[in-house]
């Protein structure tokens, strides 16, 4: 078996079109399907920025749930978070807070990886991390 690249993310969601006008505006993703259904009770659709594709599942009997904030996140087992690579964290940072965006961590450096890292929450709560490497 060869794995030729990743492919894409899923996130069940309460709301597609409140989540995808959020990764639109905020973080510049394109839709880059309408809504489709999938089930009876159940919608997607999918959305890139660059090669990144995030797909998005609203479910009628989906349930939220909501990560601890860092490092309590890692907990539960699972997918903790999902990251971008930024050029300029403290532009990033300012874009967040113009556009009143939850933030979790604002600013933190990892030092022994090289990295400053600002963490936010999207509307339903998942956790999303912006990465500047220094």
């Amino acid at each position: 078996m060869e794995i030729l690249s990743f492919y894409h993310l899923s996130l069940s969601v309460s709301s597609i079109d409140i989540m995808a006008r959020w990764y639109e505006s905020i973080l510049g993703f394109k839709r880059i399907t309408p809504r489709l259904t999938f089930t009876e009770n159940s919608d997607y659709c999918f959305l890139s920025v660059k090669d990144f594709k995030l797909e998005l599942v609203e479910d009628k009997h989906s349930k939220p749930f909501r990560r601890d904030d860092p490092p309590l996140h890692s907990i539960l087992q699972g997918a903790t978070h999902f990251s971008f690579k930024v050029a300029d964290l403290s532009s990033t940072i300012q874009h967040m807070k113009d556009n009143t965006v939850e933030i979790v961590i604002e600013d933190f450096t990892v030092t022994d990886i090289k990295n400053r890292i600002m963490i936010v929450r999207d509307p339903d709560g998942n956790l999303v991390e912006f990465i500047e490497e220094i």
